[in-house]
């Protein structure tokens, strides 16, 4: 906060404008995370290693 009302509030204005836009990146990322691991080592993969590592 500068203290200069008229500025403070164009810069809050910008930071809550922006937000639903960066949520969107954001959940957008996470998804990508997700999603990258699973498709180059999927959960039947990780099972099957895992039932071989013991024997199964």
């Amino acid at each position: 906060m500068s203290g200069d009302t008229d500025r403070d509030v164009q810069t809050w204005a910008r930071a809550i404008d922006g937000m639903p836009r960066e949520r969107e990146d954001r959940f957008a990322a996470a998804e990508a995370l997700r999603v990258e691991p699973a498709r180059r080592r999927p959960w039947s993969a990780a099972v099957d290693g895992l039932l071989t590592a013991l024997g199964l």
